[in-house]
């Protein structure tokens, strides 16, 4: 059965500014959530309840001041798929998971500023 998770960010990044090497992009959001393939653990972290095959889709906009970080989809950690870096992190990575991994989209390479207001989204589709 297919699934699907949408969430966003719409706010500022914290007080203490950009998010670090190796932290996770927050979601601020309630999401929209259809079926029970995949929840919502905490607002950095997604967990899959099914095993299958998943999409996650992102954008995320980053502040134009200074050089920036780039993006990877993790899955228990562990990075899969390319890796999205400019002002504009955008890609979308298909891969295998098994019930209870996490998924996070994690800053690697210089730390990353978002923009103030809507800087990020994430959609994540449970294929088959």
């Amino acid at each position: 059965m297919q699934a699907v998770l949408f969430d966003y960010n719409n706010g500022p990044i914290g007080a203490t500014g950009p998010i670090p090497v190796g932290s996770p992009v927050p979601f601020n959001q309630a999401p929209l959530i259809v079926g029970t393939a995949i929840i919502k653990s905490t607002d950095t972290t997604f967990t899959v309840t099914e095993t299958g095959v998943y999409r996650i889709s992102y954008v995320l906009r980053a502040s134009l001041q200074g050089p920036q970080g780039n993006i990877q989809v993790h899955v228990n950690g562990v990075g899969v798929g390319p890796t999205a870096d400019a002002e504009l992190l955008t890609d979308q990575v298909t891969f295998v998971a098994n019930a209870a991994d996490t998924l996070q989209l994690v800053v690697g390479g210089l730390n990353l500023a978002l923009i103030p207001g809507d800087n990020a989204t994430i959609n994540i589709d449970k294929l088959q």
